[in-house]
């Protein structure tokens, strides 16, 4: 039985299950609203507006003061994952053309672009004072009583946490040992891609290059001496994959490509000889509550939205935003809180996850009529 103290200190105790942007995101925002009391020279984080593009046109494109309702003080940090300017190319490497999408896409203006490594090197030393992380271990089991909830790690060790929040991705482990099979909340969406980052410039820096076939899309984004490979393509049907099986992954992308034009042979042999490797199913995490008990799923673990939404990083730290300014509203009641992410969040994210879903006939055509002129043969 747990003593007195023990349930004390475990009231005390949040774990941030995960070790992506939504993991290092939550510890930043417990001075949320009000800034730092520590350290008043500091700026907080007052509150989070979701802003709607296709509500606001003018965002980003005149002053922030004029198109926001900001206060006075307030400053405004965006987040925006997506490329520099796109190409078309033909399968001859001439320049084709920019990528048209639909009149009624959103287009978000990029104000400041990091990359992934540099952010999570700068969200970690804001909170390596203030948080413990460990690293090579993972939750076997939970087991969530009336004042806290217990946790089974790989290793054996057990602790007891007041809250737990599962930020591990799309194949979560907390979602699965809280909420169920993964297969209940994964939504297919006709597609596969890998990412291969090489420590090369392959095409003019700062530049995005993209490629079609019917049912065949491949991407070249290149920035600081590197060049990310993103090739991706259409299946009717599921395919039975190991996720953790990076061998039948990169046979998966090698079959699916081979004898394909442009310069998709030289890829395929950069993607070969890489150590940076990737391959899932473009699919999307839609579930009707992302919080059950003392257990909150934030980021693509909740609602994954897919790499079409061009989203992840941002989704993880306005969710994480979300989830932080649900409690400090609340002042700190969990069941009030949870409630407010649950119903204020979804709408946001649903939008993004329909505007992703629409976003991909446009990237991989399913026919020549789709393919734009010049980019799908010699």
């Amino acid at each position: 039985m747990q003593s007195k103290t023990a349930a004390a200190a475990a009231a005390r105790l949040l774990l941030i299950a995960g070790a992506v942007i939504v993991a290092l995101a939550l510890p930043t925002f417990r001075a949320h609203a009000g800034g730092c009391p520590e350290h008043p020279e500091a700026i907080g984080t007052g509150r989070t507006m979701i802003v709607d593009p296709t509500a606001l046109h003018q965002v980003g494109t005149e002053q922030y003061a004029q198109t926001l309702p900001l206060r006075d003080h307030e400053v405004v940090l965006t987040f925006d994952d997506g490329p520099s300017p796109l190409e078309l190319v033909n399968a001859d490497d001439t320049a084709a053309g920019p990528l048209q999408f639909p009149q009624d896409t959103a287009v978000a203006e990029i104000d400041w672009e990091i990359e992934r490594d540099t952010l999570l090197d700068l969200m970690f030393d804001a909170v390596k004072n203030d948080a413990t992380f460990v690293f090579a271990n993972s939750i076997e089991a939970l087991d969530e009583t009336e004042n806290d909830i217990s946790v089974t790690f790989k290793d054996g060790s057990q602790r007891s946490f007041a809250l737990v929040f599962g930020c591990d991705g799309v194949h979560s482990r907390v979602r699965k040992l809280r909420f169920g099979d993964e297969k209940q909340y994964t939504h297919f969406l006709g597609q596969y891609f890998s990412i291969t980052i090489v420590d090369e410039l392959l095409i003019k820096e700062g530049t995005t290059q993209i490629y079609n076939e019917p049912g065949k899309f491949v991407m070249l984004n290149a920035y600081n001496n590197k060049t990310d490979i993103v090739l991706c393509f259409a299946s009717e049907h599921e395919i039975p994959y190991d996720y953790r099986d990076e061998a039948q992954q990169r046979k998966i992308i090698s079959e699916q490509f081979a004898g394909q034009g442009w310069r998709i042979p030289e890829l395929l042999d950069k993607v070969e000889m890489s150590t940076s490797f990737y391959f899932d199913k473009v699919c999307q995490i839609k579930m009707p509550a992302w919080t059950k008990g003392k257990v909150a799923l934030v980021g693509d673990a909740g609602y994954c939205a897919s790499p079409a939404a061009g989203m992840g990083g941002s989704l993880a730290i306005i969710g994480a935003a979300a989830l932080a300014g649900a409690f400090h509203k609340h002042r700190g009641n969990v069941e009030l809180a949870f409630q407010d992410y649950n119903e204020s969040f979804h709408p946001y994210i649903e939008t993004v996850q329909a505007g992703a879903a629409n976003n991909l006939d446009v990237l991989i055509p399913k026919s020549e009529d789709g393919v734009p002129r010049g980019s799908a043969h010699p």
